[in-house]
């Protein structure tokens, strides 16, 4: 099949967001980080709304090493958009985890997309327990992880 990536994008500390600044200020951090995601990812990407503060991203015909780049441009943007955000120490903004899965393609037995999210979704808990403001990956059938966090 066609090789594609899950990231699930989750924003850092936005429980403590919402209850310094109200409800209004957090669903106006929500619309901006949509907004960065979809301007970052390329047309043939699909970016859905995933629970409370949780995006998730389809990188279509996308090899995990792709993802994990791609990914890496929305952290970025989404950190250069600087909302200020004091609770979210060491950063002072708004920043995001960001945890990136792969099918296998062509050369390994496929994954239900099912499994493919819940593996982006460990990665995502472990980009979070490592600090936060990062990309982490599993690859697909693994528990091998790779992180990644490029230097601005």
């Amino acid at each position: 099949g066609t090789p594609y990536c899950i990231a699930m994008v989750d924003i850092d500390n936005f429980k403590s967001y919402n209850d310094t600044y109200g409800h209004n200020e957090g669903d106006s951090v929500l619309r901006l980080v949509g907004k960065a995601i979809k301007s970052t990812v390329r047309m043939d990407d699909e970016v859905f709304r995933y629970g409370g503060e949780e995006v998730v991203i389809v990188f279509s015909n996308q090899k995990l090493k792709g993802g994990l780049k791609a990914s890496e441009r929305v952290r970025r943007n989404i950190e250069n958009l600087a909302i200020k955000h004091d609770r979210n120490e060491p950063f002072g903004v708004v920043t995001v985890s960001i945890g990136v899965a792969a099918t296998g393609g062509s050369e390994s037995k496929e994954l239900p997309w099912e499994e493919i999210l819940k593996e982006a979704d460990a990665a995502v808990y472990k980009a979070k327990r490592s600090g936060k403001n990062r990309v982490c990956a599993m690859a697909p059938g693994l528990f091998e992880v790779v992180e990644k966090r490029m230097p601005l």
